[in-house]
């Protein structure tokens, strides 16, 4: 399913803000459809200020209990330990061997880099290294480059490979904290207790041997910038769903922009950037580059590599082929970089945004933003809201009266 085309993401937000207070971007011939303006780092600065403070107050002018929206679930899908591995390769080199140890599941390699940190890689068939394997380091761990994998014939006596796959990247907007208690998804026939615990209790067990079967405990660990993941153990041994009930949160304008000062074919740099912010290596990769203006106007490319020591951005290519150069005006942000409230709240959001505009930015109300928010998008959005209740809402308890709620649990079933 697709996400609705008219909803508004943080450069839609922007730009109206910027409309608003009259120092959108025009393009570099000045007559191109609004921006938000990037050339422009005090400009940029103060309506991107207003529509991060806008959309925080749209949060906090919330129903007593809270705003339904925001109550969400994760489902974590486990990737299994291969149980019939009968060794791990720690260093693979060209010509090893790895077979896999079930038919068609995922084959996850495990290294250990000079660092210390751990290498992950994946391979869905039986595979031989023919030119050893790159690493590509960053502050989260590396990565095995899948091009040193080609497809091999399984021999009698091939190393096979065993997995330590017990990590799981949690959504963006996830904020550290359940709002609830984890359990495994249904008719997965197994505890519904799934214990959080601090990870270093994990850590310390597994520092000796790696357990298998049906997780029972978790624990949640900073990953990175803004971000978090799940470490489970025991290690898993079938691809269950746990579901992890949170709060969705709102932390910054996940977006910049600026003029580049150099390019190539596969990069780009603005010098100016790193002096709007901590922005550490790797902090953009992933994110996508639209050219707004100048070469390569309104081609994209996925950074694959940002580079905070010499402010530059690799990736592949710009989607025209183009060269970009001291007159390319960009922007850079996630790939689907849409307001935390959802397409069904547009209007609420952009109200909020441009009565903030008003507020901060002692502009002339003519148009009546600040009253039109209060006394008529803010009550629809709590109404919409309340029609949309969370799953919690809709079923009610599960109890045998008022005052004492009992839930549903079983224990592990094992079938012969």
């Amino acid at each position: 399913m697709t996400e609705p085309i008219g909803a508004y993401t943080y450069q839609d937000l922007l730009t109206r803000v910027a409309i608003e207070a009259g120092n959108a971007y025009y393009g570099t011939t000045g007559v191109d459809p609004a921006m938000a303006p990037v050339t422009n780092f005090h400009d940029f600065d103060q309506v991107s200020g207003v529509v991060q403070r806008g959309i925080k107050r749209f949060i906090d002018l919330a129903p007593p209990d809270g705003w339904n929206w925001r109550k969400r679930i994760c489902s974590i899908r486990f990737l299994t330990v291969l149980t019939k591995a009968t060794a791990m390769v720690t260093s693979p080199a060209a010509g090893d061997i790895l077979t896999q140890a079930t038919t068609g599941a995922t084959m996850v390699v495990r290294s250990v880099s000079s660092d210390k940190k751990t290498v992950y890689g994946t391979q869905t068939s039986d595979a031989v290294f023919t030119t050893g394997y790159t690493v590509s380091s960053n502050n989260t761990g590396a990565t095995m480059n899948p091009g040193t994998w080609t497809p091999a014939t399984v021999t009698a006596g091939s190393t096979a490979i065993a997995s330590d796959q017990a990590r799981f990247l949690m959504p963006q907007d996830f904020s550290g904290v359940p709002s609830g208690k984890i359990a495994y998804a249904k008719n997965t026939a197994h505890n519904t207790r799934i214990e959080l615990v601090h990870d270093n209790g994990i850590r310390q067990d597994r520092s000796c041997t790696v357990v298998t079967g049906y997780p029972s405990r978790v624990a949640i660990l900073p990953y990175g910038v803004r971000r978090y993941e799940l470490l489970v153990d025991p290690a898993p041994v079938a691809a269950d769903v746990i579901e992890i009930p949170y709060l969705a949160h709102f932390d910054i304008i996940a977006l910049q922009g600026g003029v580049a000062t150099a390019g190539a074919a596969t990069t780009l740099t603005d010098t100016a950037l790193t002096t709007r912010g901590y922005f550490p290596d790797d902090y953009f990769n992933g994110w996508v580059i639209t050219v707004l203006g100048g070469t390569g106007r309104y081609q994209t490319a996925t950074v694959t590599d940002w580079d905070m020591s010499d402010s530059k951005f690799t990736f592949s290519a710009l989607s025209g082929g183009s060269t970009p150069d001291a007159t390319t005006v960009y922007i850079v942000q996630p790939a689907n970089n849409y307001h935390p409230a959802g397409a069904s709240f547009d209007t609420m959001v952009l109200g909020a945004c441009l009565a903030q505009a008003v507020l901060d930015l002692g502009l002339e109300d003519k148009s009546g933003r600040v009253a039109e928010f209060f006394k008529v998008l803010l009550p629809a959005a709590q109404e919409m809201d309340r029609k949309i209740a969370g799953r919690s809402r809709r079923l009610g308890l599960m109890s045998n009266g008022p005052t004492y709620p009992q839930e549903r649990t079983w224990n592990d079933v094992t079938y012969s």
